[in-house]
């Protein structure tokens, strides 16, 4: 069940919010250890309908009976009033939020999130912590998308749901982990956990830095070497060679031709890369993701340790199963990943059993079905879980070492080809142009020759 509650921290700050608890006892205990008293609980709209006839119309401060709706589960008392009861009575959504767009760079991202989560782990409340970060972030989207998600948290709406509206802020991804957060009630370990992801992602590429300058750098200097000799070297009919004329028209060339058309293929080339990062063309690039063999591993290994890892805290939280899997699903980081697991759940929502859930997937290695299934029958699913994640995450360790391997390689390779064929063409043309400059200013001697 889900709740909004108003509470009030050691300090006397005052903090409305949404949590998942069986009852509203579960949920007081659930804040005491957290260091909150609680001043008012109600009912998340449409998940409860009241247990009698009469209750519709205003709430009133006295306790009042509600149970679930679809199903014979005991009934929970909850106390209608104060700022939660407001909260429940006018049903107010995020959906109308708007949050500025705009792509954010991953450093950014990182910082963001790993404050966020010292924050939210010191005892502050959510509103309180992004009320508090959201100014200080130094990305204009990032700051404008705090100050939505610290909005919503004072009324007691999830964060979760204005990330979600600002998917070129927040991949999917992120949303589902922090959401599977929100739901589990380690919603600070789930920041910790985006934090680390975009810090592996940043780690990846780090190291690829100095290719990638050389590359460029040769990419530019073939703008640079195509005109160079053959303009130097020219001569004209009348067999006069006159330097600066040649350097007037290679500046010329170089300024107003190659270094633009280099320029545009070098921007058009980032401006692609960037453009398929879009939520709309997400899928394209990781259907192809998977197809190549390192970066499909590292995907596939890093989507499922996260999936088992946010499950297995799903579980330990309480959770039940079909919505432990529906949580977890969304944290997969490959979009056709997701929607594959996703798909799964459904399995499982027609009373499968979570062995057969996995084995419907088609994505978990054998040695790793055998596994949750022992797990499943030996009532030790957790351990199951927690097992099977450390398992992929150490394949993907593996996977993102040979990935940084393979695109130092690229790097270096692309290096060579760009550097090599500037150097080779410049031979080519310095040769051909001193050949031809001689021969043009002695006629007599080689004008019969060729």
């Amino acid at each position: 069940m889900q709740f909004f509650y108003e509470a009030v921290d050691a300090q006397g700050q005052r903090t409305v919010d949404k949590m998942e608890a069986r009852d509203a006892m579960e949920l007081e205990r659930t804040l005491a250890r957290r260091g909150y008293r609680v001043v008012s609980v109600a009912p998340v709209p449409n998940a409860l309908v009241p247990a009698a006839t009469g209750q519709t119309g205003a709430l009133k401060p006295e306790p009042a009976r509600w149970r679930r709706g679809n199903t014979s589960s005991r009934d929970v008392a909850v106390v209608l009033a104060g700022n939660a009861a407001s909260v429940a009575r006018e049903g107010r959504s995020p959906a109308g939020a708007v949050v500025l767009a705009g792509r954010v760079s991953a450093q950014e991202q990182m910082l963001f999130f790993q404050q966020l989560a010292q924050l939210v782990r010191s005892g502050m409340t959510v509103h309180a912590a992004l009320d508090h970060l959201g100014p200080r972030v130094s990305s204009a989207h990032l700051s404008r998308a705090a100050e939505q998600m610290a909005q919503a948290a004072q009324r007691g709406e999830r964060i979760s749901d204005v990330m979600a509206a600002a998917p070129e802020v927040f991949p999917e991804h992120v949303v589902g982990l922090v959401r599977a957060g929100e739901m589990g009630g380690f919603l600070e370990i789930a920041l910790d956990e985006v934090a680390r992801g975009y810090e592996r992602n940043i780690a990846l590429y780090r190291g690829t830095w100095l290719p990638r300058m050389m590359a460029t750098q040769a990419f530019f200097l073939l703008a640079l070497a195509l005109p160079l000799f053959p303009t130097l070297l020219r001569v004209s009919d009348t067999g006069v060679w006159d330097l600066a004329a040649n350097l007037q028209e290679y500046l010329r060339v170089v300024l107003l031709r190659n270094l633009p058309v280099a320029a545009a293929v070098y921007y058009g080339i980032r401006w692609c890369a960037a453009r398929v990062q879009m939520p709309s063309l997400r899928r394209v690039l990781d259907t192809w993701a998977l197809r190549v063999p390192l970066s499909g591993d590292l995907q596939r290994y890093e989507a499922l340790s996260g999936f088992l890892q946010t499950l297995g805290r799903l579980y330990h939280a309480g959770v039940a199963p079909i919505h432990a899997w529906e949580g977890a699903a969304c944290t997969a980081g490959n979009t056709v990943l997701r929607e594959r697991l996703i798909a799964a759940g459904g399995r499982v929502q027609q009373g499968a059993s979570l062995p057969e859930a996995f084995a419907a997937t088609g994505l978990f290695d054998h040695a790793v079905e055998q596994l949750l299934v022992t797990g499943h029958y030996s009532g030790q699913v957790e351990s199951a879980l927690e097992s099977a994640a450390a398992l992929y995450r150490a394949q993907a360790e593996e996977a993102a070492k040979r990935t940084r391997l393979a695109l130092l390689r690229l790097g270096t390779l692309a290096l060579l080809l760009f550097g090599g064929a500037a150097v080779l063409w410049m031979a080519k043309t310095y040769f051909s142009g001193i050949f031809q400059m001689v021969e043009r200013m002695f006629p007599e001697v080689y004008g019969g020759e060729m």
